[in-house]
């Protein structure tokens, strides 16, 4: 399933460097007074027990502004407000202070900070909580630790993610990583919503039942939105003013579907290496399937949010994309839409007696055994400083900290916001569909780290990427196979042989 995209390398380069703070006194505070037995409370597994006297554990971030496409306020909050939330962040917290002693602190500062600090030798902080895609450069600067050498961290509990693991480890190496302290790791999967009003209106059936006979597939999908469209204003132009079946919907959608995209790049069980594999036939047939038909339907909008938001007061939205987001969906545009949980709380309450409704991205077809949800590698993931002066603290507190958002955290976000808030359907169906969404997430790794991929040339490069849109773009997919197979394998061992060799002393 392929969704519209920030382009995000643009604005990696475009956050400023600040001013360092001074570390002498956290590196003295940082030092654990721990004894190492074992501890278990009567209702949670069993952590190390320490003190660490009040030494603080600062994550760095520069989630929570307004302007950012990828917000959010994960890491701490000012206080309680009776969002569940807001409230279950400062809840956690605190459980991790009161049983280790520690100040954790949200310093406003990004990947960008955290390189000059490694350069400058004045890291004095734990973590780095950023968009995915701009930990990438400090991490190939040698500046991060794997979380899988972290002593202390078990990564076979639930709370660390275990799907997202084997997707991002790269040559033993776990530098990027999720868990349950952010809602990331399920918030930014792609999937559907769709507005339950104008499925009515032309008689369409709502596509719970054909998730659960298992008969939600591409074709069901295309025969669906292809029902909705209306030219509102008469003026034979398709604008905005206009109603669509769905946004931004083509051959690539129903290649996104398939099983075919985490196949692009094939990882060897054995020995970790990568092997580059993004032509095949199945592809190609694809493509030679649905790329004309879907590119002459005029249920398709192919629009942009800088298209929905003209002519519009946005004063009201958080920012430009919220406003494109709700203009185009919830002010009856569009039957479909791609959306993502993290953004379906701004669609309750914007517009009287909407009602919609959500379902996994559809199957390829009925006989694949799974659906794809693939992660937004913009999304908003961690990174543990190489130079961190304590890392016992480090994966003592982490490990807690992690449980208790599993245990605080993900019931406020997943069932109390997302489930019970958001969702209206009286049957329950819209729950079945995000667990369904939820537990079929998967994370391409190599659009996350192209920013760190070798060209050959000094420069760095999306050799997946690259290769995917130029093939969708030209149709002729092993004239282009045969042109970059060779320069996007010898990449992607470049890349790993750069992970491999990485210096672990600390």
């Amino acid at each position: 399933m392929k969704f519209t995209k920030i382009i995000c390398f643009i604005l990696c380069a475009a956050f400023a460097l600040t001013a360092l703070a001074s570390c002498s006194d956290t590196q003295e505070k940082g030092k654990a007074k721990a004894n190492k037995t074992k501890t278990e409370s009567d209702n949670e597994p069993e952590f190390e027990e320490a003190d660490f006297n009040g030494a603080t554990f600062i994550i760095c971030s520069p989630m929570d502004d307004p302007n950012d496409n990828f917000r959010d306020n994960y890491i701490d909050n000012d206080e309680m407000t009776g969002e569940p939330v807001n409230d279950a962040v400062i809840a956690r917290n605190i459980s991790v202070e009161e049983k280790y002693n520690v100040d954790i602190i949200k310093r406003k500062e990004n990947s960008a900070y955290a390189s000059k600090a490694s350069k400058s030798g004045t890291v004095d902080f734990e973590l780095v909580y950023d968009w995915g895609i701009r930990l990438v450069p400090a991490t190939m600067e040698g500046t991060y630790y794997p979380l899988n050498k972290i002593p202390y961290v078990n990564l076979d509990q639930e709370w660390w993610a275990p799907s997202s693991q084997d997707d991002l480890t790269i040559a033993d190496k776990l530098l990027i990583w999720t868990c349950d302290i952010s809602m990331n790791r399920i918030g930014y999967a792609g999937f559907y919503a769709f507005n339950k009003s104008l499925l009515d209106q032309y008689n369409i059936e709502y596509p719970y039942e054909l998730v659960e006979r298992n008969e939600w597939t591409c074709d069901k999908l295309i025969e669906m939105f292809s029902q909705v469209s209306s030219d509102v204003d008469g003026d034979q132009l398709w604008t905005t003013a206009d109603v669509y079946g769905i946004d931004g919907f083509g051959a690539g959608s129903v290649i996104g579907s398939s099983n075919l995209p985490i196949e692009f790049c094939l990882k060897d069980p054995e020995t970790g290496a990568y092997t580059v594999n993004v032509y095949s036939e199945k592809m190609q047939q694809i493509y030679e399937k649905y790329h004309k038909p879907l590119q002459n339907n005029d249920s398709i909008a192919n629009l942009g949010w800088e298209d929905w938001i003209q002519g519009h007061d946005i004063s009201n939205y958080a920012n430009q994309f919220q406003a494109g987001r709700v203009i185009s969906f919830a002010e009856q545009h569009l039957a479909f839409r791609g959306i993502s949980m993290s953004y379906i709380p701004e669609l309750v309450g914007e517009v009287l007696d909407f009602q919609f409704g959500v379902v996994p991205g559809p199957k390829y077809e009925a006989s694949q055994e799974n659906y794809y949800h693939s992660i937004d590698t913009c999304s908003p993931m961690f990174s543990i400083p190489k130079q961190a002066t304590d890392m016992d603290k480090v994966g003592i507190v982490l490990e807690y900290l992690s449980y208790q958002s599993m245990k605080q955290l993900l019931p406020a976000y997943y069932e109390q916001t997302i489930k019970t808030k958001c969702m209206s359907d009286p049957e329950g169906r819209d729950e079945k569909m995000l667990d369904i969404i939820r537990d079929s997430v998967y994370y391409g790794w190599t659009g996350l780290y192209y920013l760190g991929i070798p060209d050959g040339k000094g420069n760095t490069w999306d050799p997946i990427g690259t290769m995917y849109q130029e093939m969708m773009a030209a149709g002729n997919f092993r004239s282009v196979d045969k042109k970059y197979h060779a320069a996007a394998q010898k990449s992607i061992d470049d890349f790993y042989d750069l992970i491999a060799d990485m210096d672990l002393d600390h």
